[in-house]
C-alpha cells in the first residue's frame, strides 16, 4: 500500500475531521499488558547526517544493535509488547515524498522483526525538546508554530496510512510523546491539537488503535485534564508517564537539570535507611553540590535535596507520592467510563547511570522500584512499558553494547501471570 500524499492527507483532514469526530471509530482491538521501551537513538548523529544512507538505511537505529535472540528474550520474560520510539525529526528535517517512503519502509522492517518475535508494537512518534537552533523542530516548536505543526500533522497521517498494512490487533500508533504544554483546567491548546492529530490519523487509518497522552510532559496531571469525549473514539488507549520520586529516578542525569545532576547514591526506598545513614548520604550529596554549583543554582539544588530527603524519610509519604498519579488516572478513567485496560503507563524508569559517569544507583534499588511501580499499575488494571531497553535507564543494555545487571529483568521474569 502506498503512503497518502501530503496534499491528499491535508485535504482529507480538513474535509472529514468533523465527520470523524461525530462518529465513534470501530471498537478497540489492540490490547497489551506488559512491555518495554526500545531505544530511540544510540549514537545520536547530528542533523547533518540525517540524509546519509548509513542513517536512512538503519532507522530506527536499534535495529543494528539488537538481534533476534534479544527480542526472543523479551518475549520469554513475559513481555507481550514493545513501545518503539521513532524520531519524527528525521522526517521533518527534509520532508519529501521519496525520503518519507524510505523511512516508512525502515519502520516497517523494524515492526516486522518485532512481530516475528511475537511482540505487539506501539509505533511511538517520540517527539523530544530541541534547541531553537536545531535543524529540525522539537516538540516545543511543533506545538507552538503553525508550519511545524502542519508538517507534523501530515507525518501522523503518513505513518498511520503506512501502518494500515498491519493487523490492527498487533500494531498501534502513539500520536506524540510528552507534549510540553501546560495542563491546567483553562489550558485547552493541547486538547485542540490532539483532536487535529487524531483526525489526521483516522482519515488515513480508520482501524488502528491510537495512543494519546495528556500535556505537562505526558504526566498524569496532563491526562486527567483531557476530555476524552471530544474525540468520540472508543478505539483509543490513554497514556501517562510516571517517574516519582524524581530525586531518586533521575539522580545524576545531566539533561534533567541542576537540581539532580550532581546527586548520586540515594537508595530506594530511602525510608528504609536509619536516621544516621540518611543524614550521611544527604551531607555527601550536599557537599558535591556545594563544590560544583554556585549562586542561585547551588541554593536551589541544596533546597531540593533537603526538602525531598526529608519527605522521603517517611515510608508513608514515599508510597503516597508514588501512588498519587495512579489514583488520579483511575478516578479520571472511572469518571469517563474508560475501562482500565485502555490505560497505559507508557514510561516509568529509574536511572542506572548517565553516559560517562559512574552508576548513580544499585541494581537492587532499581529492581525494587520497578517492582513497586508495576504493582501500582497492575492493581489498577493498567498496562505498562518500562523505560528502557538500554542507555541511561538501561534494563537489558547500558551503553556501547555493555549489558546491564540482570536484577530488573529477573524481577520481571518472576512476576505472576496477569
Amino acid at each position: 500500500m502506498s503512503t497518502i500524499s501530503p496534499i491528499r492527507a491535508t485535504l482529507a483532514v480538513l474535509g472529514l475531521a468533523a465527520a470523524l469526530l461525530a462518529q465513534p471509530a470501530a471498537a478497540a482491538q489492540f490490547s497489551v499488558s506488559r512491555g518495554i521501551n526500545l531505544d530511540q537513538w544510540i549514537t545520536w548523529p547530528g542533523p547533518e547526517r540525517w540524509n546519509t544512507q548509513a542513517v536512512l538505511g538503519n532507522f530506527p537505529e536499534w535495529k543494528a544493535h539488537l538481534d533476534d535472540a534479544d527480542l526472543a528474550e523479551l518475549r520469554a520474560a513475559g513481555l507481550d509488547f514493545v513501545r518503539m520510539p521513532v524520531d519524527p525529526a528525521v522526517f521533518l528535517v527534509a520532508m519529501e515524498d521519496r525520503r518519507t517512503a524510505r523511512l516508512l519502509g525502515e519502520i516497517g522492517e523494524a515492526v516486522d522483526r518485532l512481530r516475528a518475535a511475537r511482540l505487539k508494537v506501539i509505533v511511538d512518534l517520540h517527539t523530544i525538546p530541541r534547541d531553537a537552533e536545531s535543524a529540525a523542530p522539537g516538540i516545543g516548536q511543533i506545538l507552538a508554530e503553525p508550519a511545524p505543526f502542519a508538517a507534523y500533522r501530515r507525518l501522523v497521517g503518513d505513518v498511520a496510512g503506512y501502518l494500515a498494512r498491519y493487523d490492527p490487533r498487533a500494531v498501534a500508533l502513539e500520536l506524540v510523546n510528552e507534549p510540553v504544554l501546560a495542563c491546567g483546567r483553562g489550558d485547552t491548546q493541547w486538547q485542540r491539537q490532539l483532536i487535529d492529530l487524531h483526525a489526521a490519523a483516522r482519515v488515513a487509518n480508520p482501524e488502528i488503535t491510537l495512543i494519546a497522552p495528556g500535556a505537562c510532559w505526558g504526566s498524569a496531571d496532563g491526562l486527567v485534564a483531557l476530555d476524552p469525549a471530544a474525540l468520540a473514539d472508543d478505539n483509543m488507549i490513554w497514556s501517562f508517564h510516571a517517574y516519582e520520586p524524581f530525586i531518586l529516578t533521575h539522580q545524576g542525569a545531566g539533561w534533567a537539570g541542576a537540581n539532580v545532576e550532581h546527586l548520586s547514591g540515594l537508595p530506594y526506598p530511602f525510608s528504609d535507611l536509619g536516621r544516621r545513614d540518611r543524614a550521611r548520604l544527604v551531607e555527601e550529596n550536599r557537599r558535591r553540590i556545594e563544590t560544583r554549583l554556585q549562586g542561585g543554582d547551588r541554593r536551589r539544588a541544596e533546597s531540593f535535596l533537603l526538602h525531598n530527603s526529608e519527605k522521603l524519610a517517611s515510608g508513608f509519604r514515599l508510597r503516597g507520592e508514588m501512588r498519587k498519579p495512579f489514583r488520579a488516572v483511575a478516578r479520571w478513567a472511572n469518571r469517563h467510563r474508560i475501562p482500565h485496560d485502555r490505560i497505559l503507563l507508557g514510561e516509568f524508569g529509574m536511572i542506572r547511570q548517565d553516559y560517562g559517569k559512574a552508576p548513580a544507583t544499585r541494581p537492587a534499588w532499581r529492581a525494587a522500584w520497578y517492582r513497586d511501580m508495576i504493582a501500582l499499575a497492575e492493581e489498577q488494571g493498567f498496562a505498562w512499558a518500562m523505560w528502557s531497553f538500554g542507555g541511561a535507564f538501561g534494563i537489558v543494555d547500558t551503553f556501547d553494547g555493555e549489558k546491564a545487571e540482570p536484577a530488573v529483568m529477573d524481577m520481571v521474569r518472576a512476576l505472576p501471570p496477569r
